[in-house]
């Protein structure tokens, strides 16, 4: 469920059954409002209405299961990528932050060796990526992962001008 809240404080829904939203943000124009919904696999669209309002529901990316968004400067999503391997023991990186444009298409892949949960851009000229990511032991093994304190941020230059493989954070 998205609310809206407006300034005299009344509150009221404006989008429902959504497969856990996970982040959102707005185009820069404020027309258009991008919501991660990670369950689904999905980025998905609405339009702004002038009340605060929500319509035109659409698939702006599918099958990136997002975790975690920000806009950059082009209108492209960068968004955590659930890649990470089912079985949280098997080798190998266990996940990825990419680029995204609506539409679906991927225009940059950072691979990282821990599981990613949020990002954003920001740095001198809004071009560096930095990105949260730990250790994911799946949601029955949730209070072990956390204890484990295993959280990062790591961060790249430069990220929309050349995709590469993210520092180790080990």
């Amino acid at each position: 469920m998205i609310a809206v809240v407006t300034p005299d404080g009344e509150a009221r829904t404006v989008a429902e059954e959504l497969a856990f939203p996970n982040g959102m943000v707005f185009t820069p124009d404020g027309r258009t409002l991008v919501v991660a919904e990670s369950f689904a696999g999905r980025l998905t669209a609405f339009d702004v209405e002038q009340d605060g309002g929500l319509s035109g529901r659409r698939t702006w990316a599918d099958g990136v299961v997002p975790d975690g968004i920000c806009l950059d400067g082009e209108g492209a999503v960068w968004t955590h990528a659930a890649d990470v391997d089912a079985d949280a023991g098997s080798p190998g990186p266990h996940g990825a932050c990419v680029r995204v444009r609506e539409g679906g298409e991927i225009l940059a892949r950072i691979d990282t060796d821990q599981a990613g949960f949020a990002c954003t851009l920001g740095g001198p000229d809004g071009t560096t990526l930095f990105m949260l990511v730990a250790d994911w032991l799946g949601f029955e093994r949730i209070d072990e992962a956390l204890a484990n304190r295993t959280g990062k941020v790591l961060a790249v230059p430069d990220a929309n001008l050349q995709p590469r493989t993210a520092p180790s954070s080990r």
